[in-house]
């Protein structure tokens, strides 16, 4: 049965007690009209309710008659049902009836009652494509667009949808995915109906203008269409893409301060799958497939593959257009299927770099071991003997968090700071795997700062120089982790 929301009215007064009482017959009999007896008891009953159980008012009489006339309708028809001796009603005549019934509320204008009713159809299988296509358009009428281009498509799927109508839900579809803002899937949906009936309305006209607009614009349709971007910034986006060797996606956001969601909602429709971003919280296990492959495939390839579940590979990728590439990803990754998505060549390069046990948190690490590298090339200030090097602070604070947070994030189980002798400073090495590595050469004029931060993050003595000393170190992410070390100087 379908639902309703009932709102009773204020039933003060005599006058405003029998129109309310008429106006909700006249509704009941619609319902009746259409077979749909309990719906019309239901909205009496409601009515009924609000009166007052000692009313003896004319609206409350009408409405009490009313309801017993439905009842002994109802009781003629189970008579009647036992005397003919014709059995139940056949399937197909059920459903008709059924269907018939929705017609008549969608003419009267009960379109949220109409959608219940067809979906009940709809579970039984009842010419299903015809059923989902008239739920779509229903859908639209209760400015429901999105819930409408569900059911339309599905209706489409469907093989035995009769060509008149197949013609007007792609016609819907499109204008419903043009509205919003999914303009190059309309103009894919306009193409389909144009090949079936290229003089179907405006279709062809249609296709014609949404084409060239989103020719024009490409992958930052979506930008253009929202304001968030001008023509002639995308003209100075492009110029300077090519002068700095960077993508335009790269100078969009980080010159032109558009949000990298947003980007990616353009990307995601222009290609037609989801965009996905770098989340170092979000990574899952190195995928099975990269073993034995070489790091040069993903980076030349400009992919990576970023999920591996029940036989499904789901690989990102800077351009899922590019057919040879995928055609090179699937003859060197092995598995049962392959689904693809969008992303930025610069996370495509974070994921790589994760896989590959390269990657580096955060932003500013580089240009630390930069700052660092600079020092040591002038010598002008000499070591102090506290252990810190003057006016570099901040430097050293940068430097110990930023090597805490590559060990973390590579899966290093240890942090080696050896000093080496005469004046080339300190060697940091990770020991992964089994394996003690090389991270970063320190300069001889930050070694002993280095060494003096960790032990104050440790609070250990730092003036004890001879003496092994143990201590431990809480020490926050900028991703929010929260990981603990044993410090131990020998």
């Amino acid at each position: 049965m379908a639902g309703f929301q009932i709102q009773v009215e204020d039933l003060t007064g005599p006058g405003a007690q029998t129109e309310l009482v008429e106006k909700k017959i006249q509704e009941a009999d619609l319902y009746l009209n259409h077979g749909l007896t309990e719906e019309a008891r239901v909205i009496l009953e409601e009515v009924l309710a609000a009166f007052p159980e000692d009313s003896d008012s004319e609206g409350k009489v009408l409405l009490e008659n009313k309801l017993k006339e439905i009842s002994a309708g109802n009781e003629f028809l189970a008579e009647q049902g036992d005397q003919s001796g014709k059995g139940e009603v056949s399937r197909e005549e059920r459903f008709r009836e059924h269907f018939n019934n929705c017609l008549g509320l969608i003419e009267a204008g009960f379109f949220s009652e109409a959608v219940d009713e067809l979906k009940i159809l709809e579970e039984e299988g009842y010419r299903a494509g015809e059923i989902q296509v008239k739920i779509g358009k229903l859908y639209l009428k209760l400015d429901m667009p999105f819930d409408a281009m569900d059911y339309l498509e599905k209706g489409l799927r469907d093989p035995d949808l009769p060509s008149e109508m197949r013609e007007e839900a792609l016609y819907q579809l499109a204008l419903t995915q043009e509205k919003t803002g999914s303009v190059t899937k309309a103009v894919a949906t306009l193409e389909k109906l144009v090949q079936l009936n290229r003089e179907f309305r405006n279709a062809s006209e249609r296709l014609e203008s949404l084409s060239k607009t989103a020719q024009k614009y490409g992958r930052f349709y979506y930008l253009i269409r929202k304001g968030l971007l001008q023509d002639e910034q995308l003209e100075r986006a492009k110029e300077l893409a090519k002068q700095s060797k960077k993508t335009i996606e790269t100078v969009l956001i980080n010159q032109f301060g558009l949000e990298k969601e947003e980007v990616g909602q353009s990307l995601s429709e222009y290609y037609h799958c989801p965009f996905i971003e770098f989340n170092e919280l979000e990574v899952g296990n190195t995928p099975k497939c990269i073993s034995g492959i070489k790091e040069h495939f993903f980076r030349t390839t400009a992919c990576a593959p970023v999920k591996e579940e029940a036989g499904m590979l789901l690989i990102a990728l800077d351009n899922p257009h590019d057919l040879s590439k995928i055609d090179s990803i699937q003859r060197v990754l092995k598995a049962k299927s392959f689904e693809y998505a969008v992303a930025l060549r610069e996370d495509i390069d974070k994921f790589i770099d994760y896989f590959y046990g390269k990657y580096s948190v955060g932003g500013d690490g580089e240009d630390v071991f930069e700052q660092l590298e600079l020092v040591e090339e002038e010598e002008e200030e000499p070591e102090e003997e506290d252990g810190f090097a003057s006016d570099a602070d901040s430097v050293v604070v940068q430097m110990a968090n930023r090597i805490i947070e590559d060990a973390f994030s590579r899966g290093a189980s240890d942090i080696h700071i050896e000093s080496l002798t005469g004046k080339r400073g300190a060697l940091v090495r990770y020991r992964i795997d089994g394996d003690c590595l090389r991270y970063q050469n320190i300069p001889l004029n930050y070694k002993k700062a280095l060494v003096s931060r960790i032990k104050i993050m440790a609070s250990l003595d730092i003036a004890e120089k001879r003496l092994p000393q143990d201590g431990k170190i809480k020490f926050r992410t900028r991703t929010g982790r929260t990981i603990e070390l044993r410090v131990a100087t020998l």
